[in-house]
């Protein structure tokens, strides 16, 4: 029984550490279904659902643009695999979402084959290139790297290497995509995060892991431009409704 106890345990915590991957969806991370493809159906539920996500997102619509654009960055082979690998990544949590959600086996076993081989490639070019930067990849090539560090959390030292360079300079990235990053690392450490993006399934219901001093939550998330925790909330339920 203590066994068999055991491996209940670390099934629940496997569930939990998958579904914390699929949060990390780009279109999610950084604010964004109602911005997504037209052809996206959680955009229809998340406006029905959410209407305060979409009055937020009106307010980002003239949003200043990213720090650095390069039109033609210096290693697009590098880039082009980034890319690629990204595509992937997303593609396994698009069509497992609900899957995944709702703890389905097959879905949850899909998800970490991607993650495992995307880990491996990244750790090889991390090792070769080190942390990229826009004028080696471009504003894309960043963007996709940073989903596959999202998703790296095998390798905690890998998300914490990258976060320090990335909280001394942002190549470009969002304050959202950093602060997500960093809530990413505290929960993988055990630590209350502190900007309230990571979340887990309990009961059927959307969890936030530990917030480090909760009362201050909504000014931290601000400064990060985050969307309020409410409509965030709201967000990963219609987004992941069964």
């Amino acid at each position: 029984m203590l066994a068999s106890g055991a491996n209940e345990e670390a099934r629940t915590m496997h569930m939990r550490a998958t579904f914390r991957f699929l949060l990390a969806l780009g279109s999610i991370a950084s604010s964004s279904v109602l911005m997504a493809q037209e052809h996206d159906p959680r955009k229809d539920r998340v406006r029905i659902a959410c209407p305060g996500v979409a009055a937020w997102e009106s307010t980002r619509a003239h949003a200043a643009p990213r720090d650095q654009r390069v039109a033609t960055p210096s290693d697009p082979t590098l880039r082009d695999e980034l890319n690629r690998m990204a595509d992937k990544d997303q593609a396994a949590r698009d069509l497992s979402a609900t899957k995944v959600a709702t703890e389905d086996a097959a879905a949850l076993g899909e998800v970490n084959k991607v993650d495992a081989e995307n880990l491996h490639r990244l750790q090889q070019i991390v090792k070769t290139h080190g942390i990229p930067t826009p004028s080696l990849v471009g504003d894309k090539g960043m963007r996709s790297f940073w989903i596959l560090v999202q998703h790296a959390s095998p390798d905690p030292l890998l998300q914490q290497r990258v976060l320090q360079a990335l909280t001394t300079d942002r190549r470009g990235l969002p304050l959202s995509e950093i602060a997500l990053l960093t809530d990413r690392v505290q929960v993988n450490r055990g630590e209350p995060q502190t900007y309230g993006t990571q979340f887990h399934r309990e009961g059927g219901k959307f969890v936030p892991d530990t917030n480090r001093e909760p009362e201050s939550l909504a000014e931290r998330r601000n400064e990060m431009d985050l969307m309020p925790m409410s409509d965030y909330e709201c967000l990963l339920q219609a987004t992941y409704a069964e």
